[in-house]
């Protein structure tokens, strides 16, 4: 992880994703994303140490967010490794993805192989 965060909630975040461990793939960005969710409650009074894993998430919306989030960072990562989307951080170390130009010839080969099959290619 690339901040510090308190051992409680870092145990809590371990706890977390022990429970969701058949949902999603537990990888450093999981744990760092729960981290910051978990500071960011403690900080405004919603969660402490005590808390029982169960409460962390407000609604199952709250929780979806988080799952739908590990889940779009996975699929970025197979991205990367198939090379179709690269990544920089920008000033503010807030990560950028972009097509590369592998990735935008293979999204002008989808569009043209599905125009084509679904009818929509100028008839």
């Amino acid at each position: 992880m690339n901040k510090t965060y308190q051992p409680f909630i870092i145990a809590k975040a371990d706890e977390i994703l022990d429970v969701l461990k058949d949902d999603i793939t537990i990888t450093e960005y999981a744990k760092e994303e729960l981290c910051m969710i978990l500071t960011q409650k403690f900080i405004d009074g919603k969660f402490n140490a005590e808390d029982d894993i169960s409460t962390v998430f407000e609604s199952e919306d709250e929780l979806l967010m988080f799952v739908n989030k590990c889940y779009n960072q996975e699929d970025l990562m197979s991205l990367m490794e198939k090379g179709l989307v690269g990544m920089f951080e920008d000033e503010n170390n807030k990560e950028i993805f972009f097509l590369t130009e592998e990735g935008k010839r293979y999204v002008t080969v989808m569009k043209d192989h599905t125009s084509g099959a679904w009818g929509t290619g100028g008839e």
